[in-house]
């Protein structure tokens, strides 16, 4: 959608508020799901983190283990090499050379010693031992509970991916029905809805760029699309969210009984009679006008004259092809007679070229002559705004029936 459309005109979207509710509550829904994702991401790297950590601690933990149970096995080993040792030496012990008052405390003494020596070292060691083993299963049962709570975080993050998965999905269901609708939806002050708006302001924009002397506005362009075929509603048609109306709009047959006559000129591939032109599409162009003045309005790689913007593109070519300055009112009246040589149709046209103009809200000059960015519809709030009568369907704005062009 055109930006100056979003900013300037009211559109009545009461009408569609439930699949806005709906379309609502999936972009929330995603929105957290999205946010949960990124907190169990973040929770799962930091426990990742934390687990390699703490195995780093342990696999330390358990080198200083073996060292502790090397000094651990070197003292029990000494203590039995003493005691084996303190055993033979005191069999072989010849007491007759020492003093009895003396010689049978030395050597107890003497070998006392040693053995606390050799015990002491035993129990320090048992007791690292202890202490790293109890470190040791601390870190077994840190890292149990990290892998625990990371498993439950990969949980919560496919829970959430799935969850915003259906987010999307509904989404991706719903924003193509909504944009029909606010595409559809009728503008306030005029008569037509939202699509043939823009196709009517884009022209006018895309026909600035490459001829920016013609001078053409919307307003023009919405007056011969009133008085052509109701902006694309005549005998029951309507027009879709892309622009091309939904059934073919087809003038009379132009055989000289009621119009002029014109033998076919495109085959019927427009058309469809290969005998007599007929006037086609919401802006009423015989074929051989098309030829010359059809253009691709919606960038689509078609020029199709059922399609409003195209439509409306080739009528703003069509006009600027006859006269400049469209700005003024002679000009633009002696443009209107090259699209259709009756007076009171321009008469018609002019009317509601300026009461649309007055009604609907829009500046007839776009903002820029280069093509903005545009607003994403589904981007658009649903805001119903006020209606009456008067200004839904002003009565300058009723009918006539559709006139050939030339």
């Amino acid at each position: 959608m055109h930006p100056d459309i979003a900013a300037q005109v009211d559109v009545d979207l009461s009408g569609m508020r439930t699949i806005a509710t709906r379309l609502a509550d999936a972009r929330l829904a995603l929105s957290e799901a999205t946010g949960r994702e990124v907190v169990a991401n973040g929770a799962i790297a930091r426990l990742t983190q934390t687990e390699q950590r703490l195995r780093g601690r342990l696999a330390e933990t358990l080198v200083d283990l073996d060292v502790a149970n090397e000094v651990l096995r070197e003292a029990e080993a000494d203590l039995a090499v003493f005691a084996v040792a303190t055993f033979v030496e005191s069999s072989a012990l010849d007491l007759s050379s020492f003093e009895v008052d003396t010689a049978p405390d030395d050597v107890p003494m003497l070998a006392g010693s040693a053995e606390d020596v050799i015990l002491d070292t035993r129990d320090r060691a048992a007791d690292v031992v202890a202490d790293i083993e109890q470190r040791r299963d601390l870190l077994t049962t840190q890292i149990a509970d990290t892998v625990a709570e990371a498993a439950l975080q990969a949980d919560a993050l496919r829970n959430a991916e799935a969850d915003a998965a259906a987010a999307a999905d509904d989404i991706a269901r719903l924003e193509p029905t909504f944009e029909a609708a606010v595409m559809s939806a009728p503008v306030e002050g005029g008569d037509f809805p939202l699509v043939v708006l823009e196709a009517y302001y884009r022209a006018a924009l895309r026909t600035a760029e490459v001829d920016p002397a013609c001078g053409v506005r919307w307003d023009q362009l919405a007056g011969i699309g009133r008085v052509e075929s109701h902006h694309g509603t005549y005998g029951g048609t309507s027009v879709a969210a892309d622009g091309r109306t939904v059934g073919e709009i087809l003038g009379p047959v132009l055989d000289g009984t009621r119009f002029a006559s014109i033998p076919d000129t495109d085959g019927g591939s427009w058309d469809g009679d290969t005998v007599w032109d007929r006037a086609v599409g919401p802006m009423q162009f015989i074929p051989g006008s098309w030829k010359r003045y059809g253009a691709d309005g919606n960038n689509d790689g078609e020029v199709d004259p059922h399609n409003m913007y195209d439509a409306a593109l080739a009528a703003a070519r069509h006009l600027c092809g006859s006269a400049s300055d469209l700005g003024d009112d002679a000009n633009y009246q002696r443009a209107l007679l090259g699209y259709n040589r009756s007076a009171p149709y321009g008469v018609q046209v002019m009317g509601h070229a300026a009461a649309y103009r007055a009604a609907v809200g829009l500046e007839s000059s776009p903002s820029s002559v280069s093509d903005p960015e545009v607003v994403e519809v589904s981007s658009v709030s649903v805001r119903p705004a006020p209606a009456s009568p008067a200004t839904r369907t002003p009565a300058s704005l009723l009918g006539s029936d559709p006139s050939t062009e030339e």
